[in-house]
């Protein structure tokens, strides 16, 4: 019934944008992704003529973890076509960093977490970039999504944990009302549960059961959700001073990734690597950035990857006592070896460096007040302009 349901919208909207043209959808703008972008136009009709909707996953950094990039593209396939739901959905307020405005996460319990960029985190990381991890029976984390927007209700939850047959708790899901997730064993496994409500929800508690004796601690990896709908997921993952090598080296990041069947992949990475400073090495980088891309490519869901080249962001230097802004140096260096990876693995890109008004453009995003004080970070005016001139790239190749 909801693939029936997906299919008749989808001829609904195909028959509005022939009369009115892809307008309808996209935003006016003259941004445009460059490179090859004939991959995406194949992965979209590939899955349109399969009646699935598309998934995408944004993998970032701090300019990518607030979710605000990632929005616009959101609300613009909202008009066009079902949304199946929000995506990665990690508790971030409980592993004490910055979260997404879309849902808010309480614990009453604490928590150890881990991070991607640390060098020897104390447990492995995955899907989300962050564990958490509890021996406490007790604890429970609760989620709740803003009820003003229809799309963000939860009825599937998947939970990518440490083993179930080691060491780790089984999960259980209530929403407010005290109504139970049924549990999924078709699509479960030692690492992964998955479970569903009878209906859409918007709040919801997770906690723990114990089964066997050895079961004796709780280390959850990653968070996605979907709202029941047969519709596109446009989800991010971005954690605060990643770089590509720090996705490389995650240890459980790819698989469970992997299980999300992306369809298509933006990478948003390079900044942190421009504040490597003495450190950087072009060398290394042009490494890196393939090998990302080599692993992006071995997911079985054959995702089209689409590269994104990081602001024209400052680096803040002093003469005579004073201090001023000056443009990154590494920065233009890191662009061209993402230009050029793309270019060798036939990719498309986002050019965001040019797109903002290239090397002395940052300055002038601060004189609009759209950045931080230190010219590295943007206000959330600011992401939302990226992100719209993103949808305006993307939108006509996603319709298309």
């Amino acid at each position: 019934m909801i693939d029936l349901r997906y299919k008749i919208f989808t001829l609904l909207i195909l028959c509005i944008t022939k009369t009115y043209g892809q307008s309808y959808c996209c935003y006016g703008g003259n941004a445009q992704l460059s490179g090859n972008t004939q991959s995406i136009q194949s992965k979209v009709q590939l899955q349109n003529a399969l009646h699935r909707p598309l998934r995408i996953v944004h993998i970032g950094d701090s300019h990518t973890q607030p979710g605000i990039f990632s929005l616009p593209t959101t609300e613009m396939l909202n008009d066009c076509m079902p949304n199946g739901g929000y995506g990665n959905a990690f508790p971030y307020s409980v592993a004490k960093t910055n979260g997404q405005d879309a849902y808010k996460t309480v614990s009453d319990a604490q928590w150890q977490s881990a991070r991607i960029i640390q060098t020897q985190p104390n447990f492995p990381i995955g899907l989300a970039g962050y564990t958490l991890h509890t021996m406490d029976i007790e604890a429970e984390i609760s989620w709740d999504f803003d009820t003003t927007q229809i799309q963000n209700a939860v009825q599937r939850i998947t939970v990518y944990h440490a083993s179930t047959a080691d060491s780790n708790y089984f999960y259980q899901f209530l929403d407010y009302d005290g109504n139970k997730a049924r549990y999924l064993p078709q699509l479960s496994h030692d690492h992964q549960s998955v479970f569903e409500f009878n209906r859409p929800v918007w709040n919801f508690t997770m906690s723990h059961l114990r089964f066997h004796e050895y079961q004796k601690s709780s280390t959850l990896y990653g968070v996605f959700v979907e709202n029941g709908q047969m519709g596109f997921i446009n989800t991010s993952i971005g954690i605060n001073g990643a770089t590509y090598d720090h996705f490389l080296k995650a240890d459980r990041f790819r698989n469970q990734l992997e299980n999300t069947a992306p369809d298509i992949i933006v990478v948003s990475l390079g900044t942190n690597e421009a504040f490597q400073n003495e450190e950087f090495k072009d060398s290394l980088m042009y490494l890196q950035v393939d090998e990302m891309i080599q692993m992006l490519g071995s997911l079985k869901s054959n995702p089209a990857i689409i590269l994104v080249t990081p602001p024209a962001v400052s680096k803040q230097t002093y003469k005579k006592g004073k201090s001023y802004f000056v443009p990154h140096p590494n920065v233009p260096i890191i662009r061209k070896i993402i230009l050029d990876v793309a270019e060798w693995n036939q990719l498309a890109v986002f050019d965001l460096y040019e797109v903002m008004g290239g090397e002395l453009s940052m300055k002038q995003w601060a004189e609009r007040g759209l950045t931080d004080k230190k010219q590295i970070h943007f206000s959330p005016s600011g992401y939302r302009e990226l992100g719209e001139s993103f949808a305006e790239a993307i939108c006509h190749l996603l319709l298309h």
